[in-house]
């Protein structure tokens, strides 16, 4: 499973590629017609095939055959059969359409074969030779497709493929896996070995490419003994009244949290990523002046705890002071334009993400407002911020002259930014897949934004969007 992946044309032949494929339903030599990437029409077999692969993705040919193998099986499945009928897209028609290493089959419990043949089918990639209607396409195409976003990316083992170090940056720690299967790395390598083994040639010279990390242990971990999660992060933390620092983010465990003198009690709330996760410790809470610390437990399925802890800071003892309002002058209408966003009723709309538009110091330089307008930024949360990203659910308000209540206020919509960060990465899929699977509740404006496609449904196609707008293959439309 560390062995590098890297094609090496003086050792990874055809003989070798039709070792691994024996015993397989690509063990034969039947040849297929397809059209090659130069639009050459080319007549191959399985392995050669597969050698094509390695030419055009630079990825080690035994490898992708057993990632094929391990993916389809053996004997073949829906997805290579090239006549697979989905229920989940009843109207659309794969005949002809093959999907040799299961890209995009998200097992979201209905149709995950269809997932995988649907982007077969719509994909518009060249590089990789999309739509994959003939064998050769899927093949080559799909090699490049593995090749360029993980062997590329220095996720060049299997083991990496599974468990992502993140090592040049590209895509955020360990969350760009390849397969869901735990055992899959292993079970390739096992294949590959018999592989080398039946040609004799293990004693020839291997990279392999071993992470060592600080503080491992003597001996292997064991593999889990049951199926109950272990998942105890905190999707949101929040503190009435208060102004908690640094921001809430999952993996920060220690915040302090400022209240105005006249909060003497405060609501702490929190919600789990997980459905299974127990939350305890919230709730109403005196605050007297001065320091107190409050614990939040998360306790995940199987029983492990993890901790947050808030630090509430209330100073003085004095009530607010009574105020006088004056009655404003008569404000001039507001208006409000863009030249840059789109305005869809109360809506904000358009931001674009690459060029990092959606940040709240930026926002005066694309709206144009009636003069004498102050204008307030919410996050999602409903902190008043002046810097930092915009996401959907933070809000933008402006207020006349001398006026307390909003005379109108607006709300982001990021079309994939399904928790409200500003940004699209792999918490919104999950939280998509969780919404699809009924175990997350969300209101109308983000199930919207989860419906990138907007086709009125959320499922397997819209977390394909922040998929590949996350790898850089496709860009969500904003507006």
């Amino acid at each position: 499973m560390f062995e590098s992946l890297a094609y090496d044309p003086e050792f990874h032949d055809l003989a070798g590629v039709r070792q691994a494929l024996s015993g397989s339903f690509m063990g034969n030599m039947t040849r297929y017609n397809g059209i090659d990437e130069t639009g050459v029409s080319v007549s191959l077999d399985h392995a050669e095939m597969f050698m094509r692969a390695a030419e055009y993705s630079r990825a080690n040919p035994i490898f992708l055959a057993q990632r094929s193998i391990y993916e389809v099986s053996p004997g073949g499945s829906g997805s290579v059969s090239g006549a697979y009928q989905s229920t989940k897209f009843p109207s659309l028609d794969f005949s002809g359409i093959f999907n040799y290493y299961n890209i995009g089959a998200y097992n979201d419990a209905s149709d995950p074969v269809g997932n995988g043949l649907h982007y077969a089918l719509t994909g518009t990639n060249s590089t990789f030779l999309l739509p994959w209607n003939s064998r050769y396409k899927a093949i080559v195409g799909g090699a490049r497709w593995i090749s360029d976003g993980y062997i590329l990316a220095n996720q060049h083992t299997s083991y990496l493929q599974k468990f992502d170090l993140d090592f040049d940056g590209r895509y955020g720690a360990f969350w760009h896996q390849y397969m869901g299967n735990l055992r899959a790395p292993q079970g390739e390598a096992h294949r590959v070995y018999n592989t080398y083994a039946g040609r004799g040639e293990l004693d020839r010279a291997f990279v392999f490419v071993i992470p060592v990390m600080a503080n491992m242990p003597g001996g292997r971990a064991p593999y889990p003994s049951d199926d109950r999660s272990r998942n105890n992060y905190l999707e949101t933390l929040t503190v009435q009244h208060g102004t908690m620092t640094p921001a809430f983010n999952p993996e920060i465990y220690s915040y302090s949290v400022t209240l105005p003198d006249h909060a003497t009690t405060t609501v702490v709330n929190a919600k789990a990523y997980h459905s299974t996760a127990n939350v305890t410790r919230i709730g109403v809470y005196e605050v007297p002046v001065g320091s107190t610390t409050i614990s939040v437990d998360v306790e995940s399925q199987r029983g492990d705890h993890r901790v947050y802890q808030l630090t509430l800071i209330r100073t003085g003892t004095a009530p607010p002071p009574t105020t006088t309002t004056t009655a404003a002058p008569t404000a001039p209408a507001l208006k409000v334009e863009t030249s840059v966003l789109h305005l869809d009723g109360d809506r904000l709309m358009g931001f674009d993400l690459q060029a990092g538009n959606n940040l709240a110091e930026k926002l005066s330089d694309l709206l144009a407002v009636t003069d004498g307008y102050r204008m307030e930024v919410k996050d999602a949360s409903g902190s008043v911020i002046t810097s930092g990203r915009l996401g959907t659910g933070s809000t933008v308000a402006f207020f006349a002259p001398g006026q307390s209540a909003p005379t109108r206020t607006l709300t982001v919509l990021i079309f994939g930014d399904a928790n409200g960060d500003g940004q699209l990465n792999s918490v919104d899929m999950t939280l998509m897949f969780e919404y699809r699977m009924g175990r997350h509740e969300a209101d109308e404006l983000f199930v919207k934004a989860m419906d990138t496609n907007r086709d009125g449904q959320v499922n397997s196609v819209d977390m394909t969007d922040v998929f590949e707008n996350r790898m850089g293959r496709k860009t969500i439309k904003q507006k």
